[in-house]
């Protein structure tokens, strides 16, 4: 028979902890939980357990659910690894990942930008009405969010780089709306990147829709390095550079030019 604990918002069976389970817990009363922040909380938590587990093959399952203060216990499930070995994976990562958020040391790197946010606007509300918080124990590892979170966030996303710089990739629209700029589809993050150009320079650019470019200018990006914006930009016709074939490389073997000489003759001199 497994009963909980209300406490500690544990699973116990036959008074042995059940292993492998993943316990997460909204601080505050139930009745003082409304529906809207319980579906926004659970959303929340379901984000960062799947972005926690992502490489692992785990798949939770809803073992039990506790009223005391809105708690809800999951059980991994596992089709081709070692459970215990990839929920350890888990909640080691949740540990971590909690711990950098609440010392305001940044977002794990493991959690994904919708993860975050989606965290950052439910995480508002900590402190300032019902809940306190939310709350994950998973393996002997337990740690809480609370309002420092939102705090932390509230820096991190808000954080931008501006330098010098440049973005390669597909140039996809040429547009007057909202300023003149072009769109780069970054072939290294595959985003499209707005790059804003001198409204005579527009027209030009429009011509190398579907061309492969290199726009350079004031580059800004994002907490995760990937770019957002590009102003004061220079565009510039970038080809994808021609592939040297094994038969070119072994010309000097089969009696052509020797390897000086062909990269001599690559490069136009």
């Amino acid at each position: 028979m497994i009963t909980p604990d209300a406490r500690a918002g544990v699973l116990y069976a036959s008074g042995m902890e059940v292993a492998a389970l993943l316990t997460f817990v909204i601080n505050g009363e139930s009745h003082e939980v409304t529906a809207e922040q319980f579906r926004n909380l659970v959303d929340v938590a379901v984000r960062i357990m799947k972005d926690a587990s992502r490489h692992e093959g785990i798949e939770f399952t809803v073992e039990a659910l506790h009223a005391s203060a809105p708690t809800i216990v999951w059980q991994p499930q596992v089709a081709d690894a070692d459970v215990d070995d990839a929920f350890t994976k888990v909640a080691q990562r949740l540990d971590a990942g909690v711990a950098m958020l609440e010392q305001d040391l940044g977002v794990p790197e493991w959690m994904a930008a919708a993860t975050a946010n989606a965290l950052y606007q439910a995480s508002s509300d900590f402190e300032e009405g019902s809940v306190d918080g939310v709350s994950f124990e998973a393996n002997g590892y337990a740690r809480k969010l609370t309002r420092q979170t939102y705090r932390t966030l509230d820096r991190v996303l808000h954080e931008r780089t501006d330098a010098i710089g440049s973005v390669t990739g597909t140039l996809v629209t040429a547009t007057l709306r909202n300023g003149a700029h072009v769109t780069v589809q970054d072939e290294i993050h595959e985003r499209g990147v707005r790059c804003y150009v001198a409204r005579a320079d527009l027209r030009e650019a429009g011509h190398l829709i579907g061309e492969r470019v290199t726009v350079a200018g004031h580059l800004r990006r994002d907490y995760l390095g990937r770019p957002l914006e590009v102003r004061n930009s220079t565009i510039e016709a970038t080809p994808e550079p021609r592939r040297v074939t094994v038969a070119e490389m072994a010309g000097a073997l089969a009696g052509g030019p020797d390897s000086v000489t062909w990269l001599r003759e690559q490069r136009g001199g």
